[in-house]
């Protein structure tokens, strides 16, 4: 038996399954977020131990699983989100996640400055961003919100879960790669930007390859449940799971993910050239992944539902279904924040075709990220998951706009990390 866990932005989720990667159960746990001025999101640490022992505690429940049938536990992460320790391995401030906007001025003002207008060659990204590991640690560090102290040490989410259970503060090259710390072309801390922030790579976690393992539990992890002896695999950020369990890198496909934002993933052989339209890293078996994401996706429905139907998404979508192009369709603009707005209006148009406005938008978006990731069409099909793939006039209009068929898949990121667990035991046994 395997348990996963992944430490999402809106829950912690964990599950088991078997040797064949058959689901034996799964929990969930909601974060708590606290929003301080200024466009702080901050989780507080004492809440994320309870989750991780809440999610652990259901899904053995829920799967009837003893915890000393497990084999290994595998883990993936939402990026970025980070916290300061002591040397004693207490946390001195909250966690502090990867949508707080605080930086967002340090970030355009350090944009030309060196060595931060070379991050896009060494990172995921290909241009500053306020949620980057590195732009909240200057902008913090500047600001005082976080006190320098001789021996803290910053830890990425995972490699505190990774310590809590196994004593070592771990961190896999797919993260690391995505906190603006890493240099993905030397493989190791980034030392010029680290001295800008005078911080010793002592001070952050080790790193390992994705697909890895950070170490074994032990007694400590009695405290949540979990016997001592048991490898821990880092499965990297969520999407990258997600691809691995719908084996993108055996059937060279496209993976489109609808879900709360549009994520379009494929794999390559090479470390893809730094863009600012694509986010990159390394992926398992010495592959690379490139990636676009757009954040105004499901959010974006979820929006049109509650204005227009009532926040009933079956309704929305069999409204879409009844509009009539006759009468025209306006045009939608959709944003982050507010939702969306539209242009193009006439007094002939109704609800059904503001619906249908929405969906043809993000769908158009969705097409471009395709284009974007895979422009030669390169791949051999386009695989979708996400709930947005169990609609199929939004489907239906991405292939229009794509001129490629998509089939529908699962593609869990629990179930991905539980396959690399599996996988790395049959690859280390002895």
């Amino acid at each position: 038996m395997y348990l996963s866990i992944d430490l999402g932005s809106t829950q912690f989720k964990a599950a088991v399954f078997d040797a064949n990667l058959e689901l034996l159960g799964k929990s969930a746990y909601t974060l708590k977020y606290h929003y301080p001025p200024n466009g702080g999101v901050e989780l507080n640490p004492t809440d994320l131990v309870s989750g991780l022992k809440y999610i652990i505690k259901e899904v053995l429940k829920s799967a009837t699983v003893k915890p000393t049938l497990l084999k290994a536990i595998a883990i993936d992460s939402q990026a970025q989100t980070f916290a300061v320790f002591d040397e004693k391995g207490t946390a001195v401030t909250p966690f502090f996640s990867w949508l707080d906007e605080r930086a967002s001025t340090t970030a355009a003002r350090m944009a030309s400055v060196p060595p931060w207008n070379n991050l896009a060659r060494h990172s995921s990204f290909g241009y500053l961003l306020a949620g980057l590991q590195a732009c909240m640690l200057k902008h913090f560090l500047k600001t005082n919100i976080i006190k320098k102290r001789k021996n803290s040490r910053f830890l990425l989410l995972p490699a505190w879960i990774t310590e809590l259970l196994t004593e070592k503060a771990v961190v896999d090259d797919n993260l690391a790669g995505m906190s603006g710390l890493f240099s993905l072309i030397e493989g190791r801390w980034w030392n010029n930007i680290l001295e800008d922030l005078t911080i010793a790579p002592q001070q952050l976690p080790d790193v390992i390859p994705i697909g890895t393992s950070a170490g074994t539990t032990t007694t400590r992890a009695e405290k949540f449940g979990l016997p001592a002896g048991l490898p821990v695999i880092l499965a990297g950020n969520d999407q990258t799971a997600g691809a691995y369990g719908a084996r993108i890198e055996e059937s060279k496909s496209v993976l489109l993910t609808l879900g709360t934002a549009h994520v379009v993933y494929a794999v390559s052989k090479s470390l893809p050239k730094p863009s600012r339209d694509i986010i990159r890293g390394v992926y398992p078996g010495n592959l690379f992944y490139r990636m676009s994401a757009d954040s105004c996706g499901g959010n974006v429905i979820t929006w049109g539902t509650n204005l227009l139907t009532d926040g009933n998404y079956d309704n929305f979508f069999c409204l879409a279904e009844r509009s009539d192009k006759r009468k025209g369709i306006p045009s939608f603009n959709p944003e982050i924040i507010k939702g969306g707005s539209w242009t193009d209006i006439s007094i002939s148009q109704g609800p059904s075709e503001f619906v249908f406005s929405i969906i043809d938008s993000l769908a158009q978006r969705s097409a471009r990220m395709i284009d974007t990731v895979d422009p030669h069409c390169a791949c051999k099909g386009i695989l979708a998951a996400g709930g947005g793939s169990r609609r199929p006039l939004f489907v239906k209009l991405i292939e229009k706009y794509a001129k490629r068929k998509i089939r529908t898949i699962s593609a869990d990121p629990l179930q991905g990390a539980a396959r690399m667990a599996v996988q790395y035991l049959v690859d280390n046994r002895k």
